[in-house]
């Protein structure tokens, strides 16, 4: 089954960058595109250390996102999943 949950993330993930990929801004002002947040939050979903609606205080550390950033990011990510 995860496999399964897997393949449909990568094929809502597609769709997504096929039409057009978000960007997400870091607290210097530089961007974050969608694909490395997501590709990002899959990989800390997999390995399940982290419980994934507390994964938006992680996003502002390992992305230098304010907090509403993240939650937009984290956000979007679950509404993709």
């Amino acid at each position: 089954m995860n496999r399964q949950l897997t393949a449909r993330w990568l094929v809502r993930l597609a769709r997504e960058l096929a039409a057009g990929s978000k960007e997400y801004t870091t607290k210097d002002g530089d961007t974050v595109d969608q694909e490395d947040v997501y590709a990002w939050l899959e990989a800390v979903r997999e390995s399940g250390k982290i419980n994934m609606f507390g994964a938006g205080r992680y996003l502002e550390k390992e992305f230098d996102l304010d907090r509403r950033e993240a939650k937009r990011a984290l956000a979007d990510w679950m509404r993709d999943f």
